[in-house]
């Protein structure tokens, strides 16, 4: 149905026309069918350079469908105020013609701070919410969702709850649930200065191992990552600028550590926050960075990738191939966005398409120019 009617959010319908009048584009057609009170208004533009699409609550959650090689297809987690408003978008990109596709789904449980797609599944999801007790006070979970299959075109389907993950034993700060690298019945949460290993295998989910920081001040996990490399038998977690990296066959384990990894001695006149950083798994010497100051910013890191460049030059037609060749430094500058940008995601079937997602609720996805594209293959 294409849209043409705009609920206005935080910053208003004059925030719209900014957009359209900017991008000087064409409204797309959105699969979303008719709204109602629960459902957020979407407005999407397109251009030859990139798509926009604005959902109409707050939102920071972005994550790329990994199990879908086949089609481009980023999530969106929404936080609006009104719990039961919240919604899981999944916006589809027609590379043949750059136009936009959207199902929505409801997350009536509470605003999405964290959203991660199963590596195997391409209807699984984990997603960290703030959510009300039965005292009225704020707390945050992690459960497990499948994604239904959309039988109306008029009223969002309604995520199905797969598990609850039981986490209140060890805090109520939950940071994020992530899937194992390739094997989707394996999990781990971060939550206050403990991390939880979970077996999925049989539906619910069942605790195999937990891990718990000790320290002066009560330290914090604030994020973690599976290691993808060593049989992804390691976690990494990251407090206070302290990396630290855990054996999960054996969690009391510390495999190694890197102490005040990011220190004041290392920081240089920084006047934004980056609040994302994301490689290319296929071309690692393209890196995404998001901030506070609405940029994303495309950066070549040639120097240290694994697609190291020309070492030897003997002639006078390799020393001209090799100034083609991509050097360290910032690609690009995209400018798309009027405030935090808080995610950035490659594409899993396209790696040279990205998207970025800023608070205000504005989905942009772009593509990596084709002189780099060239400057990389050729």
């Amino acid at each position: 149905m294409g849209i043409s009617s705009i609920r206005s959010h935080a910053k208003g319908k004059k925030h719209v026309d900014r957009v359209k009048a900017a991008s000087g584009s064409k409204k797309i057609n959105i699969g979303l069918g008719s709204y109602n009170q629960t459902c957020s208004v979407i407005y999407a533009v397109s251009n030859k350079n990139n798509c926009v699409l604005l959902v109409g609550f707050q939102a920071r959650a972005l994550a790329s469908q990994l199990a879908e090689s086949d089609a481009v297809r980023f999530m969106v987690g929404t936080q609006s105020l009104k719990l039961s408003n919240n919604q899981v978008h999944i916006v589809e990109l027609n590379e043949e013609n750059g136009a936009l596709s959207t199902q929505v789904y409801q997350h009536s449980e509470g605003e999405v701070w964290s959203l991660i797609a199963s590596p195997s599944d391409s209807n699984i999801i984990a997603t960290c919410y703030n959510t009300l007790t039965e005292d009225n006070m704020c707390c945050m979970r992690s459960a497990i969702w499948r994604i239904p299959p959309c039988e109306s075109d008029t009223t969002p389907a309604k995520l199905e709850q797969l598990t609850l993950l039981e986490t209140e034993e060890f805090g109520q700060d939950v940071k994020m649930t992530v899937f194992h690298p390739t094997d989707g019945s394996k999990a781990v949460t971060v939550v206050n200065n403990h991390f939880i290993q979970w077996d999925l295998a049989a539906g619910d989910a069942k605790l195999v191992c937990s891990r718990t920081m000790e320290g002066k001040g009560q330290p914090r996990f604030t994020v973690g990552k599976w290691n993808p490399h060593q049989n992804c038998t390691q976690f990494v977690t990251v407090n206070e600028g302290h990396v630290k990296s855990w054996d999960l066959r054996n969690p009391t384990k510390q495999v190694w550590s890197i102490e005040a990894a990011h220190s004041q001695v290392v920081r240089y006149s920084v006047d934004c926050l980056v609040w994302s950083i994301r490689y290319n798994h296929f071309h690692d010497q393209l890196v995404l960075t998001s901030s506070s100051d609405s940029q994303v910013i495309l950066t070549s890191v040639a120097s240290i990738s694994s697609e190291p460049l020309t070492n030897i030059l003997d002639s006078d037609e390799n020393q001209k191939e090799q100034k083609d060749k991509l050097e360290d430094g910032v690609l690009a500058t995209y400018d798309e966005h009027e405030d935090s940008v808080y995610s950035v995601e490659w594409s899993s079937a396209d790696p040279w398409t990205f998207a970025s997602l800023s608070y205000d609720g504005r989905l942009v996805i772009n593509k990596v120019s084709r002189a780099d594209k060239y400057r990389i293959l050729l």
